[in-house]
């Protein structure tokens, strides 16, 4: 079952429905469509154009290097955290 959520543009769709369309889910991604997989009701997965990906990541690192003031020092570890977290 796909249902739009209301936070963000991202249809969720049920894990178990996954299986059964995902070369249609690719393919839809590919044009720009972003999934919320969902189990049980719960956030599993994300499924969304690689465009998405790489702007979150990039928000996330300009993010914490926007917390930090001038004086201090990043750290790689902190980078790859942010990053992580996406």
């Amino acid at each position: 079952m796909l249902r739009k959520t209301r936070a963000m543009p991202t249809t969720e769709i049920k894990s178990s429905e996954v299986t059964r369309q995902i070369g249609h889910l690719f393919d839809r991604a590919s044009r720009g469509e972003t999934f919320a997989v969902t189990r049980y009701g719960r956030p599993l997965a994300v499924i969304a154009p690689p465009e998405d990906v790489l702007i979150a990541r990039i928000a996330a690192v300009e993010a914490l290097l926007d917390s930090y003031e001038e004086s201090d020092r990043v750290s790689v570890e902190s980078v790859r955290r942010a990053l992580a977290a996406v």
